[in-house]
């Protein structure tokens, strides 16, 4: 007869699990405020594996920065020029890496070419509630990436 339930055994093995699937997430914005946001609605939902850098992501010349890194979060501010964000992913993003985009252009055609691009585009005023869930998915846009 069993006296005591194995309760912490479970809880140490779904901890594990937990920990496991765990992205490490990087966000990088030159603006204070925006990298606070982010942050902290990524808090609201326990992801709290972030690092926060603060620099414009269409001029970062260190590649390190994304070694190790599940999933960027990056702010383009109010960036529209599709071929300079394109290099600067191609360049700064590992194929297996997933990368989010939050930016001011709130056009829905500008949304769909940086989608084309294996990437993920959020406008920053009014889809920041989304980052999350985005962050929370399992997303298969990274291997549109790696043909391009």
């Amino acid at each position: 007869m069993k006296l005591f339930s194995d309760d912490n055994v479970e809880q140490k093995e779904s901890s594990i699990v937990s920990a496991e699937t765990r992205n490490k997430t990087v966000i990088i914005s030159p603006r204070v405020r925006v990298l606070d946001d982010i942050h902290s609605s990524l808090l609201m939902y326990d992801i709290d594996d972030t690092e926060t850098i603060k620099q414009n992501f269409l001029n970062i010349a260190d590649v390190s920065i994304a070694q190790g890194v599940d999933i960027i979060i990056a702010d383009i501010a109010d960036c529209s020029d599709l071929i300079n964000i394109k290099q600067v992913i191609s360049v700064l993003v590992p194929v297996n890496t997933r990368c989010i985009l939050l930016g001011e252009n709130d056009s829905i055609a500008f949304g769909k070419e940086i989608n084309k691009l294996g990437v993920d585009y959020l406008h920053l005023t009014s889809q920041l509630q989304e980052l999350p869930e985005l962050v929370l998915e399992k997303s298969s846009n990274t291997l549109m990436r790696g043909t391009i």
